[in-house]
């Protein structure tokens, strides 16, 4: 093939050593990343410095955004996904007493029925003159408030906040369980009769917020829109 033997061993002798060393950089960078996680249900990464400390948590809504510009249109898949998260508050994980704020208490046993009709299926989804939104904080390994933590929104006359009491402080901290689940709140909504833009702010005891609600930027704060 137009090598002599001395040119195919000089070649293959640079390929052995080039693809060594490749193999060698990728195992050490694989090595060195999976040392610094844990499997699920074993605790928290090994380096989380940059996560307990953070008073700056973000929100997400559920349903999802995209679900909540077109009710009308997803009321079996929002019924099935707040059905969902709903009933995960009743794994068997969660050991300790009823919620109550206690500032000593860890991983309480939320009472969904402190969500009112949002803690009931079919949560407001087709055909009610209201529907639910839960809105969910991020989860932070080894963080926990100082307080229990409030939920203000605006947008529309009549929106209930539930529970009034917002996430309860014995309700963390997250330690890497798989069924975990951060303390629940949701907005009752009045069943719109066209768009309506509702805008939440997380208050408490240490809580920074951003200045934006656009949610790229934003933390400790979360708007969306909900139509019918």
């Amino acid at each position: 093939m137009g090598r002599s033997n001395k040119s195919w061993a000089k070649i293959g002798l640079f390929y052995f050593a080039y693809y060594s060393f490749l193999t060698a950089f990728f195992s050490t960078c694989l090595t060195v990343f999976l040392s610094t996680i844990n499997d699920p249900g074993k605790g928290g990464p090994k380096t989380i410095q940059f996560l307990v400390s953070d008073s700056s948590p973000g929100l997400t809504t559920l349903p999802e955004a995209k679900y909540l510009k077109e009710l009308n249109s997803y009321p079996n898949t929002n019924r099935k996904s707040a059905d969902k998260y709903v009933k995960g508050f009743g794994n068997a994980g969660y050991t300790g007493p009823v919620c109550s704020g206690d500032e000593k208490q860890e991983l309480c046993k939320f009472n969904v029925t402190e969500l009112g009709d949002c803690g009931k299926n079919p949560y407001g989804y087709g055909g009610n003159n209201f529907t639910c939104v839960f809105i969910k904080l991020n989860k932070v390994y080894g963080w926990k408030p100082q307080s229990n933590l409030g939920l203000s929104c605006e947008g529309v006359a009549g929106l209930e906040v539930l529970p009034k009491t917002g996430y309860y402080r014995d309700g963390f901290p997250f330690k890497g369980q798989s069924w975990y689940q951060t303390p629940p709140v949701a907005v009752k909504i009045p069943f719109p009769k066209s768009k309506v833009t509702i805008k939440c702010t997380l208050q408490g005891k240490g809580i920074k917020v951003s200045d934006v609600f656009k949610s790229s930027r934003a933390f400790g704060r979360v708007q969306f829109d909900v139509i019918p």
